[in-house]
């Protein structure tokens, strides 16, 4: 890399800090935090295929569907969490590792989670290259913070979400600064969150911004809700074959409980369709032909979907005598099923009329 570069992004970083001081608050970077990133080689953190744009002043694909924000994004948030050297950050959202870098040539420890098992391996290995031995990789949820270190001088958030996840304002330390884009993705702000004694929570609006979503791990779940015309199920889930899986479950559970199952029969269920709310109405339509037909109870279902095709695995038995009177299972009619995604993962839904 030509020695010019870096300083050719810094001075165009210097430049956006100017043009949009009346917007930031901020016509020059924090302290320290150009001299930090003069010191990292940023073409260590980006594809091989992309190297000789490192120092562009542009954002930059990564693996995954990731993303290592704009020089100017990086000198922005990292002057907005005004750090000091005996600080503890915490990073959600780790991507290459860049951003981790230049916090851990200007505080005491950083912290970082990443939802991408590669990623996280890549950047460890990286900045463990590079001799960040202060910088800390999670790989895990990142709306779960790193609590077992917490409280934090300041959190620094790479990616967008609508809402502020609880516990990473419970892991804020009073007075600390976190900043995140908040938002709907096509209307992000770039917010600067500071809490006090009390625990008033105080917002800043900085900058408009765009970042790849906020992507969270949920566990499975479904529940039940009364509608007008039936019993509805909801399924939440963080792919969507869990949501589908789920949601078959809830629908077995109306016949009979699940957790009864003794002995488990391998029971195959294959379709295809357009469109994933009609994929999900036809799975249905079988899960609730099986059960009427072979008076099956099912303890879990193991979903694989393929494009516009479904192949499941119903785990369960028929129902004896033993367990009690011989039920007869429900004349069930499943209406309006769809499945969506949303900021969190997946949810199947549908309502039954029995």
């Amino acid at each position: 890399m030509n020695p010019p570069e870096p300083k050719r992004m810094l001075a165009t970083v210097t430049e956006q800090f100017a043009r949009t001081a009346r917007r930031t608050g901020l016509a020059t970077p924090g302290p320290g935090v150009l001299e930090a990133m003069a010191r990292i080689p940023r073409e260590r953190f980006v594809p091989a295929a992309s190297a000789d744009r490192a120092y562009d002043d542009a954002a930059l694909s990564l693996a995954c569907g990731q993303t290592i924000s704009q020089p100017f994004i990086v000198a922005l948030m990292t002057s907005l969490l005004q750090t000091r050297p005996e600080h503890r950050v915490l990073e959600i959202g780790t991507g290459s590792g860049y951003q981790a870098a230049v916090l851990g040539e200007l505080v005491h420890e950083v912290r970082t989670v990443e939802l991408v098992p590669e990623l996280a391996a890549a950047a460890t290995a990286q900045l463990r290259a590079l001799g960040y031995d202060n910088v800390h990789v999670q790989t895990g949820d990142g709306a779960r913070g790193w609590p077992e270190h917490a409280p934090y001088d300041g959190i620094l958030v790479a990616c967008g979400s609508e809402s502020v996840p609880p516990s990473l304002l419970a892991q804020l330390a009073p007075h600390g600064h976190l900043v995140m884009p908040l938002g709907p993705r096509d209307a992000q702000r770039l917010v600067d969150i500071t809490q006090d004694d009390a625990g008033v929570v105080h917002t800043r609006d900085v900058l408009g911004v765009r970042f790849v979503p906020f992507v969270r791990t949920i566990e499975a779940r479904h529940e039940r809700f009364v509608t007008p015309r039936g019993i509805g199920l909801r399924a939440f889930a963080a792919t969507e074959a869990q949501a589908f899986a789920e949601l078959a479950l809830a629908l077995a559970s109306l016949v009979a409980d699940p957790a009864q199952v003794q002995r488990q029969r391998r029971v195959e269920f294959a379709c295809s369709a357009a469109k994933g709310p009609q994929l999900l109405a036809r799975w249905l339509d079988e899960v609730v032909w099986a059960m009427a037909r072979q008076d099956l109870v099912f303890a879990s279902f193991e979903v694989r979907l393929r494009g516009d095709s479904l192949r499941a695995t119903g785990l369960g038995e028929q129902r004896s005598a033993p367990r009690g009177a011989t039920v007869e299972p429900r004349r069930t009619t499943v209406l309006d099923p769809t499945v969506a995604r949303d900021a969190d993962g997946w949810v199947a839904q549908c309502t039954v009329e029995s």
